[in-house]
């Protein structure tokens, strides 16, 4: 009977029969043996680089996925998170109703969220925005897409300085005259109230 010779230089698979496997001597066994093993640590070898790449390109699509995150459009539910960091809090049923106007634009009007919260966030530390009077009702601020204002042209006013205010302002019928202390009064010493 032929024995079946393995040919370890070609690496080629085999499938010795049962009978000429139980003819091989230990010699050609151990041959076998080692032959056998060097192709299952050369499988372990590339499985092992295979998963290192797999983990390589999760990692990049995790990434893409953050960046691609980064850049949506804001949606309904980051109005909430607008609300809680945006300084002045009134009508918010009108700055809904504004937001929700964004919202329907077409994506290159339409801001991310970043833009929004880097713009806040600069703006805030603008010198207009130290006096919190001077802060625009959060539906101006949607309604005039002033996440594209430049923070460094947001100067303050400097309503004390001679010439930056009227003498005098007419309300209710009635004429207010500015005062040394700033404040408006009428003639009979009534204190007007923005």
């Amino acid at each position: 009977m032929q024995r079946t010779v393995f040919n370890e230089e070609q690496g080629e698979p085999f499938e010795p029969d049962v009978q000429a496997v139980l003819e091989m001597t230990r010699y050609e066994l151990s041959r076998l043996q080692k032959s056998m093993n060097n192709r299952v640590d050369k499988l372990l070898e590339m499985l092992q680089e295979a998963i290192q790449k797999e983990k390589k390109l999760a990692k990049k699509e995790k990434q893409k996925k953050k960046i691609i995150l980064k850049e949506k459009k804001i949606n309904r539910a980051d109005f909430d998170h607008f609300w809680e960091m945006y300084p002045r809090k009134v009508d918010k049923g009108k700055a809904l109703n504004a937001w929700n106007k964004v919202l329907s634009r077409k994506d290159k009007d339409c801001p991310t969220w970043d833009e929004i919260k880097t713009a806040i966030q600069l703006q805030l530390k603008s010198d207009r925005w130290k006096n919190k009077t001077y802060i625009p009702h959060p539906t101006t601020w949607i309604n005039g897409s002033r996440w594209l204002d430049d923070p460094a042209e947001m100067k303050s006013y400097n309503w004390d300085s001679k010439g930056s205010r009227p003498d005098k302002k007419m309300d209710g019928g009635e004429w207010y005259y500015l005062n040394e202390d700033g404040e408006y009064y009428t003639k009979s010493g009534k204190l007007y109230y923005d």
